[in-house]
C-alpha cells in the first residue's frame, strides 16, 4: 500500500494525464465520463477517494476509438497510449494513458514486467449491447451473478442460484435473457443499455442504462469541471449499491504497493 506522500504525487500526476485527456476530448468534440472509483471521487469526496491510487473515464465506443486514432499523434511526449498495437506485452483489453516519468506496482503484478508500468488513467469503451460480441452463456452467467445473486439473494444459495442460472441459456434468447436481468434494474428496451464489454472478461463488464449517461452532466473533480454521467445517483447504486457510505478502514486500501518515480 502506498503512503500518503506517495499518494499525493500519483494523484497529481493523474490529474494532469487526465488534464491532457480531457483535451484532446474537448480539441475534438468527443465525449467522456468519470467512471467507476473516479465517479465516485467526484460524487462522495469532489475529487479522489482518498485512498484510491488509479482513474477511470467512460466513452462510448465510436469516440473511443477515435480518441485512440488520435492520441497516437496528439499526446505529449511525456505519455504514453498503451494498446495491444503500441505494448504486446501489456495484459489489459482496453486502452490506459501512461506517464513516461514513473512506474507504478499494483498488487496483482511484478515490478519489472515487460509492459509499461508507468502510472495511468484507465479508458473503459462502451458499447449498444445490441452491438457488442458477447457469448450468450456467459451473458446470462454474469447477468445472474451480478444483478440477482449479488444484488439480491447473495446469502441464498449462491452456488445453486449461479449454475440454475447458467443452465437457462437453453430456453431463452440474448433478447429475453437481457430484459428478465437487467430488467431487475432497469425497465427500458435493450436497445437502451451500454454494455463495458469489448472482450474484457465477464467478471470486470458492467451493465449501464444509456439514458442514464447522456446527455452528460458536469462535477468538479479536485477544483476542475468533468463531465459526468447525467443520473450518477442512479449509475452508481448500480454499480456500488449505498456508495455514500465510507468503508470501514480495512477496506481503504489502494491498488498498488509501489510507485517509483524517475
Amino acid at each position: 500500500m502506498l503512503n500518503d506522500n506517495d499518494l499525493r504525487k500519483v494523484h497529481d500526476k493523474m490529474l494532469y494525464i487526465l488534464d491532457e485527456f480531457v483535451k484532446i476530448c474537448d480539441k475534438n468534440n468527443l465525449k467522456y465520463w468519470l467512471d467507476a472509483g473516479t465517479l465516485l471521487g467526484a460524487v462522495r469526496h469532489s475529487g479522489f477517494i482518498p485512498w484510491d491510487d488509479d482513474i477511470d473515464v467512460g466513452m462510448h465506443y465510436e469516440d473511443y476509438c477515435k480518441f485512440i486514432e488520435i492520441a497516437k499523434k496528439e499526446l505529449p511526449s511525456d505519455l504514453f497510449l498503451q494498446i495491444k498495437e503500441t505494448d504486446p506485452h501489456c495484459r489489459n483489453y482496453f486502452a490506459k494513458i501512461r506517464d513516461n516519468r514513473s512506474r507504478i506496482i499494483e498488487t496483482s503484478e511484478k515490478d519489472g514486467e515487460k509492459y509499461h508500468q508507468g502510472i495511468f488513467l484507465d479508458i473503459f469503451p462502451y458499447v449498444n449491447i445490441k452491438e457488442a460480441k458477447i457469448d450468450k452463456f456467459l451473458l446470462l452467467k454474469h447477468l445472474f451473478v451480478k444483478v440477482y445473486v449479488k444484488t439480491l439473494l447473495r446469502k441464498i444459495l449462491p452456488r445453486f442460484l449461479n449454475i440454475f442460472g447458467s443452465l437457462l441459456i437453453f430456453f431463452f434468447s440474448r433478447e429475453t435473457i437481457s430484459k428478465l436481468f437487467i430488467g431487475e434494474m432497469y425497465s427500458d428496451s435493450i436497445d437502451g443499455y451500454f454494455v463495458f464489454d469489448i472482450q474484457v472478461p465477464y467478471n470486470r463488464s458492467k451493465f449501464v442504462c444509456k439514458k442514464d449517461i447522456f446527455p452528460l452532466d458536469n462535477l468538479s473533480f479536485c477544483g476542475k469541471s468533468y463531465s459526468v454521467p447525467n443520473n450518477y445517483d442512479k449509475y452508481l447504486r448500480f454499480i456500488y449499491g449505498s456508495y455514500m457510505e465510507i468503508p470501514p478502514e480495512d477496506k481503504r486500501v489502494s491498488h498498488s504497493s509501489k510507485v517509483v518515480f524517475l
